[in-house]
């Protein structure tokens, strides 16, 4: 029973810590330089989804959520406006075959979700997806070359 007091005080410090790390805010509120560069970034039929501030001191990233003509889009941007990140939907169609086929194996028989690729700092990193199989999720990313890695 002395356990409950503390597990309670614990449980809403880490829900703090959450909310803290990251909450959805208007967009006008993002800084000029973020609002500035993401304007150059909106393709015809693009519509913005949402915006989200990520981190607290001096850890902090501003990310537009979008939705293009061809999936989502999630642009993350430093205080400065600068791109930090993008994570795009891609059309499976469109992997590169060593990816595609490590996708495949991975599958075994299970039901792809939606494929993006990640890139930071203006490079490619990853191709991330998630395979469901026997009502079970997982989370798969391999590289532009399909070796495996860890999904962010």
């Amino acid at each position: 029973m002395t356990h409950r007091p503390f597990l309670l005080t614990a449980a809403l410090a880490l829900t703090s810590c959450a909310y803290a790390a990251e909450h959805s805010v208007p967009c006008n509120t993002l800084p000029e330089a973020v609002q500035q560069h993401s304007k150059s970034l909106l393709e015809p039929g693009t519509t913005v989804k949402g915006c989200v501030k990520d981190g607290s001191g001096s850890k902090i990233s501003y990310e537009m959520e979008l939705v293009t003509p061809k999936g989502s889009k999630d642009v993350t941007f430093s205080p400065a406006g600068d791109v930090l990140e993008v994570e795009q939907q891609v059309d499976p169609s469109t992997l590169p075959p060593p990816v595609a086929a490590a996708f495949a194996k991975a599958a075994g028989g299970g039901k792809l979700g939606k494929v993006g690729s990640l890139t930071r700092q203006g490079q490619l990193i990853a191709y991330e997806s998630t395979i469901e199989k026997g009502g079970k999720h997982r989370e798969l990313a391999f590289r532009p070359d399909g070796a495996p890695m860890k999904a962010d």
